[in-house]
């Protein structure tokens, strides 16, 4: 997701998600498909990466363990690693970056790809659609939940709250995260989430074939054209 961000810019997704024909072609596809490869041919994700997963906290163990040196990963990972190896973080040895730019390519160094946050909905058909909503953006902006997600850890979607960040336990992480956001010319939904539920199966099928080298990039591009 970051590599085609970083090649193509925000349009190729853009077209991706509108549905339009050959959107998956576009040459900033196969392009991040073949840096993929590149890492993984270079040895970047180690020999046993196949088995690990995020579902059971492996990739994080093998980061706070020094097992790997780096991954791409969400801002909740923070709070994982607070959690599952408290040591690891209150030593200072995690540490954050964003994502690098790639030579050449059209996407701006800022743009942020990820999930906003938890999400809550209101059913359309319910009874009382306009009682939930107005209580849902009551709660969620009120200083009360606000500070109770800073003070275990998290950054809600809130303009203004960089000085409640800023004194809270997390306090270098939680700012980098907030200004990350708030200077992003662009934010890019998961594709996974952003596209529709079969495409979004798709892609993470495909992605790891890519990976084991069940796919080449120009056979993913292919796969996901047809899956499109």
């Amino acid at each position: 997701m970051y590599f085609t961000d970083r090649i193509g810019g925000p349009a190729v997704v853009d077209a991706l998600v509108a549905k339009k024909p050959g959107a998956w072609r576009h040459p900033a596809i196969r392009a991040a498909a073949e840096h993929c490869v590149q890492l993984v041919e270079r040895g970047a994700f180690g020999t046993s990466y196949p088995s690990v997963s995020s579902d059971n906290q492996a990739a994080s163990k093998l980061l706070a363990t020094g097992k790997c040196a780096m991954h791409v990963m969400g801002s909740w990972e923070y709070q994982t690693q607070v959690a599952s190896s408290p040591k690891f973080v209150s030593g200072h040895q995690l540490g954050w970056v964003p994502f690098p730019s790639v030579p050449g390519g059209k996407g701006d160094a800022k743009n942020v790809v990820g999930v906003p946050t938890n999400y809550f909905s209101v059913v359309k058909g319910g009874k009382h659609v306009r009682q939930a909503t107005a209580f849902l953006l009551d709660t969620l902006a009120s200083d009360e939940y606000v500070g109770g997600m800073i003070g275990i850890g998290e950054i809600p979607p809130v303009n203004g709250i960089k000085p409640k960040l800023a004194a809270s336990k997390a306090a270098d992480f939680a700012t980098f995260c907030y200004d990350l956001v708030s200077a992003a010319p662009h934010f890019q939904l998961a594709w996974d989430q952003a596209l529709s539920p079969s495409v979004g199966t798709a892609v993470n099928t495909n992605v790891q074939k890519l990976f084991v080298k069940q796919l080449d990039p120009a056979g993913f591009v292919k796969a996901m054209d047809a899956a499109a």
